[in-house]
């Protein structure tokens, strides 16, 4: 990874860039408001945050309110396709050095009192202090300031910023959330919504889920009292703590499989996904698993040692993958391979060799000169010593290939043990990879398909003209 530094923008390129490309992206179009509204909607990273932004639009679907977040920026900012092409996963912490003083530089432009334009923002919640000052210069400059909070478990919001991660099709490839920087996050929700609420500044306090349902509304009356006493911090934690429904618990459990299945053909299992992905893959699948009905359960039991395989052996798309991964026909076609393979390694040790002391007195009995018997005697000597040598790596290879075949007779043993339900569950998923795998390698070799096509043709050609002299 390059440093994060020699991305950064100078103050004054900052400064031009968004005079001369992030405003007109942002307020172009818009209108002002003679009743502005300042809605901060916020959440853990992979909360889900859309439905949220869409009830609280619906909400204030009379004026004209711009829905704006740092992700919104990135791609604006002018180093951003290096980023993308070099390091995808620098490219949140290089570019908010720019996208930060855009988003201030935005709010500015929006609460200057020649402006007033209604904003919705997007954010972590990660700190309350910085919150509440937003929320307190929007306010002072007769903005109407509302908190939405989504309240969701820490193990659906992981798996989902695992999920988008990954682009679908030929999207741009999504952006890292660190495992650190979501579980801050996540802790310091229902902080933002206690601080909102004690906030004269705040209008308005809706928790929410990830449906966009309202669980809990508190607002001020004219006098800045709240209507109802504060109990904001409370419900996020009442939502989060609930167990999921036996369908939530398999859909949480589909999605697992899919993302780290969709992880290990990219070869996306790398030092910095690992333990995120290992996290996801143990304590969050457990206790989701617990949720599920006990058909879901089974079968998730049963996947478990092969998703687990995913994130502890990666592996490339182009490269084999582990033998608990590969099919069962896949598994007896290279048993074949390496039993050939052996039997091949065996029969190449070279034939045994006279010694120099017997080709030495063999030669002194037909009468050769001493010279010639030590010549003889020497070179014998080495040529022993290769063929030894050669016998040696015979052996070594041969023994390779047989560990190598008894580990795949080992493996179709512990599969005809299983249980019928534990075979189709892991083959279902064994399914699941390899049309993952093919996906991918298309993407990578996508000229295979036209070269086969071209030797078709070349064929059909040739069949052409052998009709025609007939």
């Amino acid at each position: 990874m390059a440093d994060i530094s020699s991305y950064h923008l100078t103050r004054p390129q900052i400064r031009d860039w968004f005079e001369e490309h992030v405003r007109e992206f942002i307020f172009g179009g818009h209108s002002t408001s003679e009743q502005p509204v300042l809605v901060m909607v916020g959440g853990q990273p992979g909360a889900g945050k859309t439905m949220a932004m869409q009830a609280a639009q619906e909400r204030h679907a009379a004026g004209d309110i711009i829905a704006l977040t740092a992700d919104d920026l990135r791609p604006l900012h002018p180093r951003y396709d290096d980023l993308m092409q070099d390091d995808p996963l620098l490219m949140v912490d290089a570019t908010t050095q720019a996208t930060s003083v855009w988003m201030q530089m935005a709010f500015e432009y929006a609460r200057a009192p020649e402006h007033q334009y209604s904003i919705m923002m997007e954010g972590t919640f990660r700190d309350p202090a910085a919150t509440l000052l937003d929320a307190e210069k929007f306010a002072k400059a007769d903005f109407s300031v509302e908190l939405v909070a989504l309240a969701v478990r820490q193990e659906r919001s992981r798996l989902d910023a695992l999920y988008r991660y990954l682009p679908a099709a030929d999207a741009q490839p999504g952006r890292w959330v660190f495992a650190d920087r979501h579980d801050q996050s996540y802790r310091m929700v229902s902080a933002t919504v206690e601080a909102a609420e004690a906030s004269p500044h705040v209008q308005r306090v809706t928790v929410t889920n990830r449906s966009g349902a309202d669980l809990y509304v508190n607002s001020r009356d004219t006098n800045g009292h709240l209507v109802a006493s504060a109990q904001g911090s409370q419900a996020v934690d009442s939502e989060r703590n609930r167990p999921f429904t036996p369908q939530e618990a398999r859909g949480w459990l589909s999605r697992q499989a899919d993302t780290l299945i969709a992880f290990a053909a990219a070869g996306e299992v790398t030092d910095v996904s690992r333990d995120l992905l290992r996290q996801v893959t143990g304590p969050d699948s457990e206790l989701i698993a617990a949720m599920a009905d006990p058909d879901t359960r089974r079968s998730h039991s049963a996947m478990k040692p092969l998703l687990q395989t995913l994130v502890d052996e990666p592996f490339q798309a182009n490269s084999p993958v582990p033998l608990r991964l590969q099919t069962e026909q896949s598994l007896h076609e290279y048993a074949r391979h390496l039993g050939q393979a052996e039997a091949s390694v065996r029969n190449s040790a070279p034939p045994s060799i006279e010694s120099g002391e017997e080709l030495a007195a063999r030669l002194e009995a037909l009468g050769a000169t001493p010279e010639v018997v030590e010549r003889a005697r020497n070179s014998a000597r080495e040529d022993q010593q290769y063929a030894h040598l050669q016998t040696a790596r015979v052996r070594d290879q041969a023994e390779r290939l047989g560990e190598s075949r008894a580990a795949v007779a080992s493996e179709l043993q512990r599969r005809s043990h299983l249980s019928p339900v534990e075979r189709q569950a892991e083959d279902a998923l064994r399914t699941r990879l390899n049309t993952a795998l093919e996906t991918v390698r298309a993407k990578q070799f996508p000229e295979a398909p036209a070269a086969v096509q071209q030797r078709i043709e070349k064929r059909h050609q040739s069949v052409r003209r052998k009709s025609e002299s007939l």
